[in-house]
């Protein structure tokens, strides 16, 4: 079967949009739970039309069997999730630094509906991550994450998920490992202040049995942690920001390298 120019290019772009879409699920902020679907949509196919404009020439041609066209399809939607998957997993810092926070300062027991999760969460986890996404946006990054995505096709071509597959993996696992250890070192001095204030009031309540602990504890425990957050929670997002940048950056040269 012979194909015109523009069903070439209609392919082009449905190829692209496989990845790209994809993409899009996860790409900050636009792939919030709270972002409409029909606006996910737009912006993939805008995006997956810019970038068909850019590599046509490297697409390869339709297939000859069906079977090897949704096997293409379907390497490409893989590579999306794993990029997206990559990029959103460090986000989870701020969920765990939010939870941890709360576990802490004794506020656990205040959870709210998170929309960039979509299910119940603490009420600084939200706080967090739309202040995290803020900066993030102010800083370009959402630019980075769009040239991350563009440059993918240099070192992963269309239909080359399957000789790759172990290396996404890898990445995957370790950026949800990073993403864990990352939020509980900016957890770091809530944790100190917790122990600290649990141990103070337990030789307390040692020594004065008949007072009532925990009623003068929760205050000044909420109090402490709230003036340690007050006073870390800007050096700490800065430096969460520079660390994702530069996790970015990684990934632009893991996609020239090809390899993670």
């Amino acid at each position: 079967m012979t194909f015109s120019f523009l069903d070439q290019y209609m392919y082009s772009i449905l190829i692209i949009f496989c990845r790209i879409g994809t993409f899009c699920i996860f790409l900050p902020p636009v792939g919030e739970m709270n972002i409409s679907q029909r606006i996910r949509l737009l912006f993939g196919v805008m995006f997956s039309y810019v970038v068909a404009l850019t590599i046509f020439n490297n697409i390869p041609l339709y297939p000859k069997s069906t079977l090897q066209f949704f096997l293409l399809i379907f390497q490409e939607i893989f590579i999306g999730i794993s990029f997206g998957v990559i990029v959103r997993a460090l986000l989870s810092a701020m969920h765990v630094l939010g939870m941890t926070f709360s576990l802490q300062s004794g506020l656990s027991m205040g959870m709210i509906f998170d929309p960039s999760q979509g299910s119940q969460g603490s009420i600084f986890g939200s706080l967090l991550s739309m202040t995290f996404l803020v900066l993030f946006m102010i800083a370009d990054g959402h630019l980075k994450l769009i040239e991350v995505i563009n440059q993918s096709y240099d070192a992963f071509p269309i239909g080359s998920f399957f000789s790759n597959s172990g290396s996404f993996i890898e990445a995957g696992l370790r950026a949800c490992s990073d993403a864990f250890n990352i939020g509980v070192q900016l957890a770091a001095p809530y944790i100190v202040v917790g122990i600290a204030i649990n141990i103070a009031f337990g030789v307390l309540s040692r020594i004065m049995p008949q007072m009532q602990v925990f009623f003068i504890m929760l205050p000044a425990q909420i109090l402490a942690h709230l003036f340690v957050f007050f006073i870390a929670i800007g050096s700490g997002m800065l430096w969460f920001l520079g660390y994702y940048q530069e996790h970015l950056t990684d990934m632009l040269s893991f996609s020239n390298k090809a390899g993670m």
